[in-house]
């Protein structure tokens, strides 16, 4: 088992290569990038401290579908493949657990269908940033425009006046790719109600309002 800071961008796990390591999130936010035909990616779900890398290998397949990249810096702990799945096989406690934490994420996979099919691009812009600070554990992160709108499909002016009016309200600072979360209260009401849900699911610890 070793323990690793991973920087924003770096990838974790590309296209079609074997999971030689489940990789548990510390801190910070890993995305899962689905690769589209004209070469642009396009994230399909991330995971920080409630969860870990590696689902594949419960149910049997040892490659990554898509890719696994770092959103958000943070560290990491990797451990070898195969002393997960010793591990599974061992602690029956241990394989329920990840059989409640597969079916939660299960279950947010739904959540989000939902969003991206009812919600409007500011709500959801606003809902990935507070999963993104509640993930990193910090009500500061660095986060570029441009990467927001490449993880989430969408033109970096529609990001960026989002931004504008979180920072124009108060709600947030911003400053050459430095966010900082300021009210959460308001944050959360600007967000789809897809966040509360899916926090219930995996049960986050909020960070603390700094209103």
């Amino acid at each position: 088992m070793t323990m690793r800071a991973v920087a924003a961008g770096d990838v974790i796990y590309d296209h079609d290569v074997p999971v030689t390591h489940t990789v548990f999130p510390l801190s910070g936010v890993l995305s899962f990038l689905a690769l589209r035909t004209d070469g642009r990616t396009i994230e399909k779900g991330n995971v920080g401290p409630e969860g870990f890398v590696g689902v594949a290998t419960m149910l049997e397949r040892h490659t990554m579908h898509g890719r696994c990249i770092a959103s958000i810096a943070g560290q990491t702990v990797w451990l070898p493949a195969t002393i997960f799945d010793e591990a599974m096989e061992r602690f029956t406690c241990m394989r329920l657990m990840l059989l409640r934490y597969s079916r939660a994420r299960i279950e947010q996979l739904h959540e989000l269908l939902v969003c991206y099919a009812l919600h409007t691009a500011d709500r959801r812009i606003v809902r990935w940033l507070l999963e993104a600070f509640d993930k990193a554990g910090n009500p500061s992160i660095e986060l570029k425009q441009e990467s927001l709108a490449e993880l989430l499909g969408l033109r970096r002016a529609t990001v960026s006046g989002v931004c504008h009016d979180l920072l124009a309200g108060g709600i947030i600072r911003y400053s050459r790719g430095h966010m900082e979360l300021v009210n959460r209260p308001r944050m959360e009401a600007a967000a789809c109600p897809c966040y509360a849900h899916i926090r219930s699911r995996f049960r986050y610890q909020p960070l603390c309002d700094r209103a």
